[in-house]
């Protein structure tokens, strides 16, 4: 039986080289898109900070109560603290490197934890002075301005007696300021200590007893 022979190797000389395929070139787009993202990035924190650094710059340092502090009373150091806030030109709030100067001098009305000091909460008299006396006088709401009272208010206290009850001698309109006021009690009436020339408080004191006086508010520009 006759052997079949394998065919002879090809000469090596005759074998065509392997061709190396080139690989194609990564596109610069990407490179340039990073870059561009790169920029963008860069200049929005700058502007973020700009902003930031913007929105401190309006705030500002100012006191604020720390704790309690009833009207008349004088201010501690421990009574104040400093905050920053945003500045706002309708408060006249005072500054914090005011503190100094702000302590021993006395409530103009109470004063509250977390409140903002402003200018007309404060004062370095004590209240009342000298020659002045406080009377308390217990009014029904519709003898007093719908707007309200608050402290510092100038007031005429001008008699205007019931038809049950006579009028006082020689009643006359008095001018008065408000130190403090007390929402509605028990008995539905407003408390409202007004200070008044010393030769007055009697007069007042016996038409506020009797429920006599109707509160007229005087310009808050005066």
């Amino acid at each position: 039986m006759a052997r079949k022979t394998l065919p002879a190797p090809p000469n090596s000389e005759q074998v065509p080289p392997v061709k190396t395929p080139k690989l194609p070139r990564q596109p610069r787009q990407r490179r340039t898109g990073m870059a561009v993202f790169s920029v963008a990035l860069v200049t929005g924190g700058g502007v973020l900070a700009f902003h930031t650094v913007g929105r401190l710059d309006d705030r500002t340092s100012v006191l604020v109560m720390a704790r309690d502090v009833p009207i008349g009373q004088q201010i501690t150091r421990e009574d104040v603290t400093t905050a920053m806030v945003k500045a706002d030109e309708r408060l006249a709030t005072v500054e914090g490197g005011q503190l100094q100067r702000l302590i021993g001098m006395r409530a103009a009305t109470d004063l509250k934890k977390g409140m903002l000091v402003v200018r007309q909460a404060v004062t370095d008299r004590v209240s009342p002075v000298r020659g002045q006396e406080l009377v308390p006088v217990a009014l029904k709401p519709s003898r007093l301005p719908a707007r309200g009272l608050r402290p510092g208010d100038l007031v005429r206290v001008v008699p205007a007696p019931d038809a049950q009850t006579p009028m006082p001698s020689k009643a006359e309109a008095v001018t008065a300021a408000v130190d403090q006021v007390k929402g509605v009690d028990a008995d539905g009436l407003v408390v409202v200590d007004l200070i008044v020339n010393a030769g007055d408080s009697d007069q007042l004191a016996e038409q506020s007893a009797a429920g006599q006086v109707v509160l007229v508010l005087r310009s808050r520009e005066e």
